[in-house]
């Protein structure tokens, strides 16, 4: 993975590989939140399905945040800058309202990517920047009309 943002000399070059990923990651995001309406049935689809465009944006995102991989703070800390928790937010409630339509076989991209990103902060060896709590990845993402199921009520 190293090799395909950096080449052979990822330390010479850090900042702007790390530059770089994220704001492509970022990018993967904005496009599947600007399009969520039209990728609603392929949000919560499973990655056997891997050639739909919300899973292929989806995977490239798990990929860059994979935990050994030099660049997962400096994705995080920018996701965190540019606001992106109500944007995943937003992708996660336009897929709730298409899940009932999947039969659920495995774990979805998107599943995998929010647990990724709320296992994240905290965790060693992350050195992402605090958090201010009303900006933290559980404020923004895990909310109580995302927690609230309509089939569960009394």
């Amino acid at each position: 993975m190293l090799s395909i943002f950096a080449s052979k000399d990822y330390v010479l070059n850090k900042a702007l590989v790390d530059y770089r990923v994220k704001k492509f990651a970022y990018a993967c995001i904005q496009i599947v939140h600007h399009n969520r309406n039209q990728l609603r049935n392929q949000l919560l689809a499973a990655p056997v399905n891997s050639n739909t465009p919300a899973t292929l944006l989806l995977d490239t995102i798990v990929f860059l945040l994979q935990p050994k991989l030099p660049w997962v703070c400096k994705i995080v800390g920018y996701f965190l800058e540019r606001n992106a928790y109500p944007l995943m937010r937003d992708i996660t409630l336009t897929g709730k309202e298409s899940a009932d339509s999947h039969p659920k076989s495995s774990l979805a991209s998107l599943e995998y990517l929010l647990s990724l990103l709320s296992s994240h902060v905290g965790e060693k060896p992350c050195c992402c920047p605090r958090v201010d709590p009303n900006w933290s990845f559980s404020t923004q993402i895990l909310t109580l009309p995302l927690l609230c199921n309509p089939s569960n009520t009394m």
